[in-house]
């Protein structure tokens, strides 16, 4: 008996482990957000709300379930529903169908990854026109392909906290700012 329960619970505590957990909050602008746990009080944005029209901003903290988890990251696809690099992408069948019209995002100085093609699925059929960072930035990281697809951001202000940049390819950028000092 002490051998089945053992077994048991060892399955259920290896089977919680592997899955990640997530959930929605709803930002002050009104846009709900899909976040993934990171770790034991972190998660990344997932994913933004479908149709969702206006600005964006992220908070610096969420609230689920009576625990305050801090926003570290914008996740691979975000813009475009969610997914990863590893499970190819989003993880809509139709992710061209899958829209918002997101106009600006604010990033909280938690944030300190920006995966690679965060904000794709923010294109064509969107119109966002900036993209602004708060102050005492903690952002290190701006993967490649970030923000392709952002055919209308023409500018943007890179926190001197960033140590690396990938190129900003699929974007339309004629701005670059780097924020002083500058690494």
């Amino acid at each position: 008996k002490k051998l089945f329960f053992s077994l048991m619970f060892m399955f259920f505590v290896f089977t919680a482990v592997g899955q990640q957990e997530s959930f929605d909050a709803v930002t002050t602008d009104g846009c709900i957000i899909t976040y993934e746990v990171t770790g034991e009080n972190t998660v990344k944005v997932y994913a933004f709300e479908r149709d969702y029209e206006g600005a964006v901003t992220i908070p610096s903290i969420v609230t689920y379930e009576s625990n305050e988890y801090t926003v570290t990251a914008i996740g691979a696809f975000a813009g475009q529903g969610g997914g990863s690099m590893e499970d190819g992408g989003p993880i809509h069948e139709e992710w061209y169908d899958y829209h918002n019209y997101i106009t600006s995002v604010f990033i909280p100085n938690t944030v300190e990854t920006i995966e690679p093609f965060a904000f794709v699925g923010c294109n064509s059929s969107s119109e966002i026109t900036q993209i602004t960072f708060e102050e005492n930035s903690n952002l290190t990281t701006i993967v490649d392909y970030a923000f392709a697809g952002c055919y209308t951001l023409t500018e943007i202000t890179i926190p001197s906290s960033v140590s690396y940049w990938g190129p900003f390819e699929g974007t339309v950028l004629q701005h670059i700012h780097f924020e002083e000092p500058s690494s």
